[in-house]
């Protein structure tokens, strides 16, 4: 998951994108991949480095969840849904951990 520490914000913030047509992705750890659904991070330097570990990890699991994927490709174009969709991630993220 694309993330980077970021000296000039207060608060880490999420940016989720989803994008028309696929891009190539080439990770330093993971052979390259295809992806249409791009979650980045950016983190505060004000946040504790293991709560945004657990962070992390937690949106690598969630969105590891091909189900949740296919409902966000669906609703792409559709705000409301979208919002719910994040609304419900948010809340399942909250529960684990946080930031």
């Amino acid at each position: 998951m694309p993330h980077a520490v970021i000296p000039e914000i207060d608060n880490t913030l999420a940016v989720l994108s989803i994008l028309d047509a696929p891009v190539q992705f080439n990770s330093i750890d993971a052979d390259p991949q295809s992806i249409d659904i791009a979650y980045t991070l950016f983190i505060s330097p004000n946040d504790d480095y293991s709560d945004v570990e657990k962070l992390l990890q937690n949106l690598t699991d969630t969105f590891s969840n091909q189900d949740l994927l296919n409902s966000l490709r669906l609703a792409r174009n559709e705000k409301s849904k979208i919002t719910i969709l994040l609304k419900q991630i948010d809340a399942a993220l909250t529960n684990k951990t946080t930031v």
